[in-house]
């Protein structure tokens, strides 16, 4: 299995009226060196959102991560800058500093 690089983290909400989603935070000094321009012009950032197997301290129940197949499209930029690889338990010790949600009232959300 190949490793992981991690870019952020997020957190399963539910709401009083029980609307779901994910509210997701991206470190974007680990991200940039996989941002990768399209022909259309425009930058695109390709990772997923992969639940824990257990939810941290901080009450994230999901990790970020680059797609293993996007990874291998980047591997010249790796070379140019090598990304610390970490595993989930180090996850916690990331220079990016977790930021508390901003509460979101479900009578906000356009959908």
């Amino acid at each position: 299995m190949e490793d992981k690089i991690f870019i952020g983290s997020g957190k399963q909400i539910k709401t009083k009226t029980g609307f779901e989603f994910l509210s997701q935070s991206i470190c974007i000094e680990d991200a940039n060196p996989y941002i990768k321009e399209a022909k259309n012009g425009k930058h695109y950032l390709n990772f997923s959102a992969v639940p824990k197997k257990n939810v941290d301290q901080y009450g994230n129940t999901h990790y970020l991560a680059i797609n293993q197949d996007y990874k291998k499209d980047v591997e010249k930029v790796e070379e140019e800058k090598p990304q610390k690889e970490i595993d989930e338990e180090e996850l916690n010790n990331n220079n990016c500093v977790e930021q508390e949600d901003d509460y979101i009232n479900p009578d906000d959300i356009p959908f």
